[in-house]
C-alpha cells in the first residue's frame, strides 16, 4: 500500500442510494483507491447496489451482503458467495430488540456455521449487545468475526450511550479471541471536538493496544455520517495524525483489511 493509497470500509446510504460516482469522487479526493461496500440494511438481503459498484468500477470495490438465515437455500447461497466477484464478506445486524434477541437464541448460527465452512468472514454489528459475541466467537472459533463500528451505538442514525465510550470495556474484553477483529468504523462520530478529533484517540489506542494492527481496520461508514463529516475528514484524522507511525497507518488503512478478507484485487479488474 504506497503513502496516500488506501483500501478502505465503506457502507452504502440507509436513507437513499448515493451514486457510485460520488463515492469514488470522494475516495478520489482523499487519496483511497479502493473501498469495501456494506449492504445497508435499508436493502434486507438485496445486494444489488453493492454488486453494481463492483461491476461498474473494476478493482475499485469489494461487497459485504446480506443473506437471509432463515432461507432453504442457504448452504448453496453461502457456497457461491466467495465464488462471485467481488463478494468478500458477509453481514449480521443486531440493532433492534428482535435482531438482539435472533442473535442470543442461536437464529444466525446456520449462517455462521456455513460461513466459517467456506471461509466467508462475517461483520457482526451489535451496539449495545458485545455481551452476546463471546459465545459466537468461542463456538465457531475458525469463523473471522470483524466487530462493526467498534460495536458502539453511533450517531446520526443511533443515540449514543450517555458517555459514547461506556461500552468500551465489553469490546476490549473480545481482544482474547483470536478469531474476532473490529472496525474502527466513522469514529469521529462519537467526538466531541471538530477535526481532527483529538479526544478520540485515547480510545482507539486502547482498542489497538488489545487486538492489534493485525486485527484492526479502518472503515469510513462515509454514506451514513455525511451530516457529520466530510469523507476525506473520515481519512485525514488518521492520516495526518502522528498518533501512529507510516507503518502502522498502512495497516490499519488497508493493509489487515485487505489480509482479512483475502482481497486481491486483480481479480476483479
Amino acid at each position: 500500500v504506497a503513502t496516500r493509497r488506501k483500501a478502505a470500509c465503506s457502507a452504502a446510504n440507509r436513507a437513499s442510494p448515493v451514486p457510485h460516482t460520488a463515492l469514488v469522487e470522494a475516495m478520489d479526493a482523499a487519496g483511497v483507491d479502493a473501498a469495501l461496500i456494506v449492504t445497508s440494511s435499508i436493502y434486507g438481503y438485496d445486494n444489488g447496489y453493492s454488486f453494481d459498484a463492483v461491476d461498474r468500477h473494476p478493482g475499485r470495490f469489494g461487497v459485504v451482503g446480506k443473506l437471509d438465515p432463515g432461507a432453504a437455500g442457504l448452504e448453496e447461497a453461502v457456497t457461491r458467495w466467495r465464488d462471485r466477484p467481488g463478494a468478500l464478506g458477509l453481514r449480521v445486524v443486531a440493532t433492534s430488540a428482535l435482531q438482539r434477541a435472533q442473535l442470543e437464541s442461536g437464529h444466525f448460527d446456520r449462517l455462521f456455521g456455513l460461513a466459517e465452512r467456506f471461509g466467508v468472514p462475517v461483520c457482526v454489528y451489535p451496539p449495545r449487545a458485545l455481551g452476546l459475541i463471546p459465545r459466537i466467537a468461542a463456538r465457531f472459533s475458525e469463523l473471522t468475526l470483524v466487530i462493526d463500528h467498534l460495536g458502539l451505538a453511533q450517531p446520526p442514525l443511533m443515540e449514543p450511550d450517555p458517555e459514547p465510550w461506556m461500552s468500551l470495556p465489553e469490546l476490549l474484553a473480545l481482544a482474547r479471541y483470536p478469531n474476532v477483529a473490529v472496525k474502527l468504523t466513522a469514529v469521529p462520530s462519537l467526538s466531541g471536538r471538530p477535526h481532527p478529533y483529538p479526544d478520540v484517540w485515547p480510545a482507539v489506542h486502547q482498542v489497538l493496544d488489545a487486538f492489534g494492527l493485525d486485527r484492526a481496520l479502518w472503515g469510513s461508514d462515509w454514506t451514513r455520517v455525511r451530516p457529520l463529516l466530510g469523507y476525506r475528514e473520515g481519512v485525514t484524522w488518521i492520516l495526518e495524525s502522528s498518533e501512529l507511525s507510516r507503518g502502522d497507518k498502512e495497516r490499519l488503512l488497508g493493509l489487515t483489511l485487505r489480509r482479512l478478507f483475502r482481497w486481491d484485487r486483480s481479480l476483479s479488474r
